[in-house]
C-alpha cells in the first residue's frame, strides 16, 4: 500500500486496496494474540508485552 501511495508502483484498483487494508487489520490482531500466548506459555523467557 505504501509503495502505491508514494508512486513507486502503479496504484491498484480500489477493491484491491480494500483487501490490503483488511489483511493488514487482521494481521495486527494475529500478532497481538501471538504475543499474549507467548507470555502465557513461556513466562520465564518472555519479554515485555505492551497491550493497548
Amino acid at each position: 500500500m505504501w509503495l502505491s501511495v508514494t508512486g513507486v508502483i502503479a496504484r491498484p484498483p480500489m477493491p484491491v486496496m480494500c483487501v490490503f487494508m483488511l489483511l493488514t487489520a487482521h494481521g495486527v490482531t494475529f500478532f497481538n494474540t501471538a504475543n499474549v500466548v507467548t507470555v502465557v506459555n513461556f513466562t520465564n523467557q518472555s519479554g515485555t508485552i505492551v497491550a493497548s
